[in-house]
């Protein structure tokens, strides 16, 4: 039986973003998420990421799409949109291009 409960603290703690893999190990199977999906009950934001609702507002699915690609990413993210993401005040373009590795160190885009 699927835990919704679950489901719904999982998205919460992940800003409103679930895994296939979460929703299956919460007892949803993988036809059930398909369904899920194709009934337009939940919203796919990345392969294998969900936002378990029907509707939610311009900027909320924007949030979710940035938090699965940054997830998709591991180490490395883009600060304009993880300054986004976290609500950091501020131009999101002053940090366009700028990237964060995995060792901390912020780099520039390469001059073209």
């Amino acid at each position: 039986m699927a835990d919704r409960v679950g489901l719904s603290r999982v998205a919460g703690r992940q800003g409103g973003v679930v895994t296939a893999s979460q929703a299956v190990s919460l007892g949803f199977s993988r036809d059930q998420v398909r369904h899920l999906v194709r009934s337009g009950r939940w919203i796919r934001v990345a392969r294998g990421c969900f936002v378990p609702a029907p509707q939610v507002d311009v900027a909320t699915l924007r949030r979710a799409r940035i938090r699965a690609a940054v997830e998709s990413l591991g180490p490395v993210a883009v600060l304009d949109t993880a300054a986004e993401l976290h609500r950091i005040g501020g131009s999101a373009r002053s940090f366009s291009g700028s990237r964060l590795g995995a060792s901390g160190s912020a780099t520039a885009p390469a001059a073209g």
